[in-house]
């Protein structure tokens, strides 16, 4: 938790590029009083760190507390948020919060804060007595507004990673992307695999089956991919099977989700070729974005029976 004292923040605008921060913790800084901000309560905890919300000057804000700094992974993450800063479909980046304590080595991004929470607990909020229901309108709204935030981190040579509902952040009814922690530019050699923070179910089956595959553009569309189903159920993906290392043996051995009863049958196919084992075989966000739009009238309403 944060200590009353002096603390620097760093806003994005100081930055023309990441890269002249250097290997140091001086940046160029503007300080300011701990008083300014109230933390008002933890939100979630991340692979690489927790995110509380709280105030500042009156107005509500989140911020990221690493939990084991490193640099390259907090350098990784600002370089990121600030590449991809200019889009209404992912979450913004504001500045960069250190403590000024010389034996501290905390530091906090500053966030957009994103009032609806995030898509997991969104989906579970839709299920009553053991069904879950969505507006078929609502279900592709979140979908379009998804593959458009990642078309954006495409667009920018960002490679995600680590694709799945609770990275994925509801503000005001806009769908937003976020948790940079994996994200790296697919032409970088800053970054390696951070594999303690992907999680199974949502990942490219080849970086299960490939010691040294590397994460590519088409791995973000099977991730993509689970999430669509994800939109039908209501449900994390092979909820069923606890054991971890079953569920990576499964999943490389080809097992996927079962197409949920009612759902459009051009909608399943779309995401059926999304999560595809050969990554080649994957369709791009242009056609997935084409047929989404397609199937905006395919059906009124999806329920899933839960329990």
């Amino acid at each position: 938790m944060l200590e009353k004292g002096e603390i620097e923040i760093y806003n994005c605008n100081e930055f023309s590029d990441i890269k002249e921060i250097g290997g140091g913790k001086h940046f160029l800084k503007l300080s300011m009083k701990i008083d300014n901000f109230y933390v008002e309560t933890h939100v979630i905890e991340g692979s690489y760190g927790d995110v509380y919300s709280a105030k500042y000057r009156g107005e509500k804000i989140a911020f990221k507390k690493f939990i084991k700094p490193k640099d390259k992974i907090l350098y990784n993450e600002i370089k990121q948020h600030i590449i991809v800063n200019d889009h209404e479909n992912v979450i913004k980046f504001l500045g960069v919060i250190a403590s000024q304590e010389p034996s501290s080595n905390d530091y906090m991004l500053v966030l957009q804060y994103a009032n609806g929470g995030n898509l997991k607990d969104h989906l579970r909020s839709k299920t009553r007595e053991g069904i879950f229901e969505i507006l078929w309108t609502d279900l592709i709204q979140i979908a379009e507004q998804i593959v458009s935030g990642l078309k954006h981190l495409h667009d920018n040579n960002i490679v995600h990673r680590n694709l799945h509902p609770k990275n994925i952040l509801i503000n005001d009814s806009k769908i937003m992307i976020s948790g940079f922690g994996s994200a790296w530019r697919f032409d970088d050699s800053l970054i390696s695999l951070f594999d303690e923070g992907i999680t199974y179910e949502y990942s490219d089956p080849q970086i299960l089956i490939q010691s040294r595959f590397i994460a590519n553009f088409k791995s973000d569309i099977y991730s993509l991919g689970v999430i669509l189903w994800e939109l039908t159920s209501g449900i994390r993906p092979f909820s069923e099977i606890s054991n971890k290392l079953s569920l990576i043996s499964q999943i490389s051995n080809g097992k996927r989700e079962k197409t949920v009863p009612g759902t459009p049958s051009s909608y399943a196919k779309l995401y059926k070729k999304c999560w595809r084992t050969n990554p080649k075989n994957r369709p791009e966000l242009e056609e997935i974005l084409h047929k989404l739009q397609q199937s905006k009238n395919a059906t009124e309403m999806i329920k899933n029976r839960i329990s």
